[in-house]
Order: C-alpha cells, then sequence, then structure tokens
C-alpha cells in the first residue's frame, strides 16, 4: 500500500476522501474508504478492531502516510462498516475522529491512586512505587523528582520512575505519536481462522482462548492449549528476545488437580500503560461446572504479572512449575534458587500465607480459600540482579500497589 493511515494500533489503508472541520475548539475529521489487503481474514480483523476502538474513550495516536503534517492524537467517536461483497474483502468503513491535537498542543498526565495491598507478611511501606512512560517519552515531571532506573526491552529502553510517593503527585510528560506503543502493554488473541491477533480494545473472538498472549516488552504471558490442563508460560526478555520460558499449573488441593483447559478470554482493561485479561475453566468435566476465574494485569515497565484466582469452593490453590526446579523460601516470596541457563531467576509469592515447594518448586496457600492474590515474574540478571530488579523490589513494586489512569490534557 503506497499510503496508509494509522489509528491507534490498527494501520490500514489510506481513505478515498477525508473531510476536517473545526468549530471554536473543536476539529473533527471524517474518513471514507476501502480495506484492502489479500487476506479476507486480516480485512475482517481491521473491521472487528475498529468497531472495538469507536468508543470515544481510548486516546490514540493518528498517523497518515499521505500528510504528515497531520499527525496527532484522536479519538474514535463513531465507525460504520458497510459489506458489500463478503468473498472478495467489499468492506468500506467511515471513521468519525475528535482531533485533540499534537505533542506541541499537548501533553500527557498519568494520574496515580492505589496503596499498599493488605498483607499477612508485615509489610507497611516500600520505597518502590513506580510508574514507566512509553519509550522515548520526553519532558517528564513529577514533583517528587523520583529515581530512576532503566529496563531493556523489545521496543527499546523503559526507564522506570520510582519513589516512596509516587502517588501522592501526578507526572506528565510528551511522546510521538510514532512512540506512544513501544513496550507497551499488548494482548494477543487467536481469530477465528486461528491467527493471533492484536487486540484494540475490549473486544475479543472467543476463539481458543488458551492461545491468549499479555506482554510489555519486558515480560511475557502465553497461556497453554490443553483441554485438561490449566497452565501458563512466562519469559523475559533479555537482549534479544523473549527468553527463560517457564510452564506453570494452577490447580486445586493437596492431590494437585488440574482444571479443564482455558475455556474463555475476556478483555477487562487494554490500555498502553495497564492491561488485565479474565481466563476461565470449569473443573467437573462432565458436568462443566465448578468454575475458575483467572484474572491477570500486566503495567507498563513492570517485570512482574498481578494474579487474581477465584475457584468455586475453598480449599488449597495451588501455583507449580510444571518441571521440578528448586526453589527458596523467603517468606513474604519465593525464588528459583539457581540462575537459570539465561541468568534470570523465577519470582512468585503472595501478600496472604502461603507455603513453599523447595524441592519441586511453586507455592500453594496456607490455608484453604477460594481466592488467591499472587504475583509472578522474573529476577533479571537472577542473584546478580541490581536496584529494583532484585526479588524484594519485585515484591515490593507488587504490594505497593499504583493504579495509573492517563489522559490527554492541554499544554
Amino acid at each position: 500500500m503506497s499510503n496508509t493511515i494509522t489509528i491507534g494500533r490498527l494501520t490500514f489503508t489510506s481513505p478515498g476522501s477525508l473531510t476536517q472541520n473545526k468549530s471554536g475548539n473543536e476539529h473533527s475529521l471524517s474518513l471514507n474508504g476501502v480495506f484492502v489487503d489479500s487476506s479476507l481474514d486480516t480485512i475482517k480483523y481491521l473491521r472487528d478492531e475498529l468497531l472495538a476502538c469507536a468508543n470515544g474513550y481510548y486516546t490514540v495516536p493518528f498517523i497518515w502516510s499521505g500528510d504528515s503534517s497531520m499527525s496527532g492524537y484522536v479519538k474514535v467517536m463513531g465507525a460504520g462498516i458497510s459489506t458489500n461483497r463478503v468473498m472478495i474483502g467489499g468492506y468500506e468503513y467511515n471513521i468519525d475522529l475528535d482531533y485533540l491535537g499534537n505533542m506541541g498542543e499537548l501533553e500527557f498526565e498519568s494520574q496515580f491512586s492505589g496503596g499498599l495491598i493488605e498483607n499477612d507478611h508485615s509489610i507497611t511501606s516500600t520505597t518502590t512505587q513506580f510508574y514507566a512512560g512509553p519509550v522515548d517519552s520526553y519532558n517528564h515531571s513529577h514533583s517528587n523528582t523520583p529515581s530512576n532506573f532503566t529496563r531493556v526491552g523489545a521496543d527499546g529502553n523503559t526507564i522506570v520512575r520510582y519513589a516512596s510517593d509516587i502517588r501522592s503527585y501526578n507526572a506528565k510528560y510528551l511522546i510521538d505519536t510514532d512512540d506512544f506503543y513501544k513496550n507497551s502493554c499488548k494482548i494477543y488473541t487467536d481469530d477465528v481462522a486461528d491467527v493471533s491477533r492484536l487486540r484494540c480494545g475490549l473486544e475479543s473472538p472467543n476463539n481458543s482462548p488458551s492461545s491468549t498472549i499479555l506482554e510489555n516488552g519486558l515480560v511475557k504471558m502465553t497461556f497453554d492449549n490443553n483441554t485438561a490442563q490449566t497452565r501458563f508460560t512466562i519469559q523475559t526478555y533479555d537482549g534479544d528476545g523473549y527468553k527463560s520460558a517457564t510452564e506453570f499449573a494452577v490447580s486445586r488441593g493437596t492431590s494437585f488437580t488440574e482444571w479443564q483447559g482455558w475455556r474463555s478470554i475476556k478483555i477487562l482493561k487494554n490500555e498502553p500503560e495497564v492491561a488485565t485479561i479474565r481466563l476461565t475453566s470449569y473443573y467437573d468435566a462432565t458436568d462443566r461446572d465448578q468454575r475458575l476465574t483467572f484474572d491477570v494485569t500486566l503495567r507498563r515497565g513492570a517485570r512482574h504479572f498481578s494474579i487474581v484466582a477465584s475457584q468455586w469452593s475453598s480449599a488449597q490453590f495451588n501455583i507449580k512449575p510444571t518441571t521440578a526446579i528448586a526453589y527458596t523460601d523467603n517468606t513474604s516470596y519465593s525464588t528459583s534458587t539457581n540462575n537459570d541457563t539465561e541468568g534470570n531467576r523465577i519470582v512468585l509469592g503472595s501478600p496472604n500465607n502461603f507455603d513453599v515447594d523447595t524441592t519441586n518448586g511453586g507455592i500453594n496457600s496456607t490455608s484453604n480459600t477460594a481466592t488467591l492474590k499472587a504475583f509472578i515474574g522474573f529476577e533479571f540478571d537472577g542473584t546478580s540482579a541490581t536496584s529494583i530488579d532484585t526479588a524484594d523490589k519485585i515484591r515490593d513494586q507488587y504490594l505497593d500497589n499504583v493504579y495509573e489512569v492517563v489522559r490527554l490534557v492541554r499544554a
């Protein structure tokens, strides 16, 4: 395609027409065109994702290769798709955008809230409340002037800013449209043709939920495809790709029985700074009941995932690696005892009391429970980790929770 248009995470055929209207401070764009691609499945994906983000809520980058001077930020206020001849991809689109401006006129503001997660480990404060802007964001401003730490990710260097009182002040920064999604949180699910697709909003086909991927350029979680197992694999970015792949099983009771595969996927939140997904399963293969709900949240800049798992009745809850490996019990968290072949270590823990299997690895709830809160991630560089990459600091970044909402404001 000689000319393309990018709206948020989608890039597609340049519009046949683009109309601008401005009245006072209101600046709107109307686009009309036809999706063109050699794959009908790709055209259907573009159709579905365009409609998914047409809610007037998401602030997203707008880039038109036909006129680079129009690059800026927009909200998709509405979108329509007209289908003429399905088999040859006759999908015409019309899109209404609220044009917000460019980085000379605007800046992003991160608003923070949250609090220390109640825990059984007598941890009442930390020094590692954190946030991270996109790669290559600039002109950062936070009243506390927090410390900086660089984490190298798939799209470049993510600068993590941390302090004991990040939540006390808002932060502001600028980011060019081309850099907006670098090392951002991303969700991939399969389409009906079993092709993994990047999701733009809260909608997703429920096709093969076990193939769901959640990543942020630093860590990745992939759910495993087996109808009699509830497993996931985590990896960490290590210079030239995701490495240190480790598979875990979610199970119930002292028999460590897994649920009957991942059966549904729901996207609860899908923002560049944070994403949350929910997978479900059932325990009873005959009646298909006795539900498991498994929520996973990932923040931009984090090396860990936050988990909230709920089962239908109280029992021992377990998260264990599927290959036996020695773990060390550090009371408020556990680690794999030795570095893996890439020099990294797993960090796994819970705010509530838990037991560690020091021989085979993993944790289980000390008492029977219907809900398990946990965190899992990596101590990057293992026993040689520095600063906020050490295992105890990963625990603190989970416990001293920061809830971030990003909005666009006039400069």
